[in-house]
């Protein structure tokens, strides 16, 4: 199980995965600050935000 994890870890996709995750969890923020998209679709946003939340857990 260890070494299936670290091939996992080390390979570019999941990396690139990683990183994608991290640039969409900064725009969900910037998309929170502004207040009528937040109000619209307050919803769907705090829902992206838990599942970034639980992937990072």
């Amino acid at each position: 199980m260890k070494k299936l994890s670290q091939q996992i870890v080390s390979s570019s996709l999941f990396k690139r995965f990683i990183i994608g995750l991290i640039v969409f969890a900064g725009l969900l923020v910037g998309i929170e600050t502004h207040q009528p998209t937040l109000e619209a679709h307050h919803t769907l946003l705090k829902t992206l935000d838990l599942l970034v939340l639980l992937i990072f857990d």
